[in-house]
């Protein structure tokens, strides 16, 4: 109780201080100094704390089909499941360790050996998945949504494949205006690169510096839709699902950078919550009886 009073205290004080930085009519100014951008890197270490190895698979796995047996229903095993955006696809395997009957589906395959075993179905989810209609009892995605180009699409997918009735669940951050949003952790170490630097300035560094991201080397960042949270909230109230629980998280530990550059943040229409929510998760039911 009194932690949860402590942040909502913590999260007014900031409010009050950057409403006239992010109020501001000024256009914003980037700041494409190499001298700056060496500073901030070294005043911020990498973070890591989102790891690959094996046990870490397992470990995440786990603690997500806790959560995931709590929902209604699915503590019986049996259950037909779709993840879809798998990646390791190891919260697949976890579940089918259970006993629910698992399908994986994901842009490309790079799942640990341990969900190799599992239906696999390679697909452009805003594209559409080639599964039949009310074929799962529940629908589970991580860390997707905040990727995608057309999330309305794919939400509308998902619930396709969903049985009336059924569960889809949804976590993922973090979103693109939160502190570390371009998901490039170990290269831009600082926070809102994506609006201190310009994009040209970024992707110069990002060229020189590499990205390490989902356990691997990659030569260009992930790509970002750049969804708020607000757009995310009008959705889940538009899919024509049942809200049963929704929440979010919050990261307030960049915005000292936000009042140190405030030319950096303005005229951009960003609010509080774009800067400082991080994550969302939400679990829909889908309308109708099985």
């Amino acid at each position: 109780m009194g932690r949860r009073v402590w942040r909502g205290l913590r999260s007014a004080w900031w409010r009050r201080r950057l409403r006239p930085i992010l109020t501001s009519p000024a256009p914003p100014a980037t700041r494409d100094s190499d001298d700056l951008f060496r500073r901030l890197q070294r005043a911020y270490p990498p973070r890591d704390d989102y790891r690959y190895g094996a046990a870490d698979l397992w470990r995440r796995a786990t603690g997500r089909v806790d959560r995931l047996l709590a929902l209604p229903g699915l503590g019986e095993p049996g259950k037909a499941v779709l993840e879809a955006g798998c990646g390791d696809g190891m919260t697949g395997a976890v579940l089918g360790c259970y006993g629910h009957t698992v399908t994986l589906t994901d842009i490309e395959d790079w799942r640990d050996d341990r969900a190799r075993g599992l239906a696999f179905l390679r697909a452009d989810l805003c594209a559409g998945l080639d599964l039949p209609a009310g074929a799962f009892d529940l629908v589970c995605s991580y860390n997707t949504f905040e990727h995608l180009a057309d999330p309305a699409r794919a939400l509308a997918e998902l619930i396709r494949v969903c049985r009336p009735g059924g569960l889809i669940h949804l976590k993922f951050g973090p979103l693109y205006a939160s502190a570390w949003g371009l998901h490039a952790y170990q290269t831009l170490t600082m926070p809102y690169p994506q609006f201190l630097f310009s994009p040209a300035f970024v992707a110069g560094k990002v060229r020189q510096l590499g990205v390490r991201d989902l356990g691997r080397d990659l030569e260009a960042l992930q790509p970002l839709n750049r969804w708020r949270a607000r757009d995310f909230a009008r959705l889940w109230a538009g899919s024509g699902c049942a809200v049963i629980a929704s929440g979010a998280t919050r990261d307030l530990t960049g915005l000292p950078i936000v009042r140190r550059f405030p030319r950096a943040f303005s005229g951009r229409g960003l609010t509080f919550d774009d800067l400082t929510i991080k994550n969302l998760t939400v679990t829909l039911r889908k309308a109708g009886c099985p």
